[in-house]
């Protein structure tokens, strides 16, 4: 996901983290997983995901981006 930068730091990411993971929960899943920017990081760290793996991924418009995966026991 990706937050407009006129709605950053005003809770859109969290409630659709709590969104998301109530949703998950639900439907009967115990660990939740996800790709996380840079930018994203500190988010998701402070919402109790860990990372398992970072990779340097290149799009197929040449823009190199890194890419953090990340997980959660919910």
């Amino acid at each position: 996901m990706y937050t407009h930068p006129d709605f950053t730091r005003q809770g859109v990411g969290t409630l659709l983290l709590d969104l998301g993971e109530a949703a998950a929960r639900a439907a009967g899943f115990r660990t939740i997983e996800l790709g996380s920017t840079i930018a994203g990081e500190a988010l998701y760290r402070a919402r109790g995901y860990t990372e398992y793996h970072r990779e340097v991924m290149t799009g197929a418009n040449g823009l190199v981006k890194t890419v953090i995966h990340m997980r959660k026991s919910l």
